[in-house]
């Protein structure tokens, strides 16, 4: 079998001898009717190669680190979207906490204000009875 390096770096210029040798070996490496995906030119198993065995592994290596990488991205994706959500309600439950504050504040407001008119009515209400009758008093000595 002629040296596939030795007919391919041969110039298409050498005539006849130099198509028979191409020839001769495509027929020794044709492809005997199994369609693997591991062979390599002329039909030739990868394997037998060592270039071809060396460029498989390294392609090999770039794939199984771009499906680590996809991998990782995808991950990183489910948990941007994990935090996005819980994001979310934090900031819908800040706004309701804000809400109810608020709320509760005006509510608290009016309680405090309502017991300040419950004993400023009181204080009236005492300050009424002591001295409406010694006013009253006082005008019918006034009076008399």
């Amino acid at each position: 079998n002629p040296c596939v390096d030795c007919v391919m770096s041969s110039s298409w210029d050498e005539g006849p001898n130099m198509w028979e040798a191409r020839k001769s070996l495509l027929d020794d490496y044709s492809d005997h009717g199994d369609d693997d995906d591991d062979d390599g030119p002329y039909g030739k198993p990868a394997a037998h190669d060592p270039k071809i065995r060396k460029a498989q592994s390294q392609a090999n290596e770039v794939l199984d680190i771009m499906r680590t990488n996809m991998g990782k991205v995808l991950d990183r994706s489910a948990k941007l979207d994990d935090l996005e959500d819980k994001s979310e309600k934090l900031s819908d439950g800040a706004v309701a906490f804000k809400r109810k504050s608020r709320r509760m504040t005006w509510l608290m407001w009016w309680q405090n204000m309502r017991w300040k008119i419950v004993i400023a009515l009181v204080v009236l209400a005492i300050l009424l009875i002591i001295f409406v009758p010694i006013i009253v008093e006082h005008e019918k000595k006034k009076k008399s």
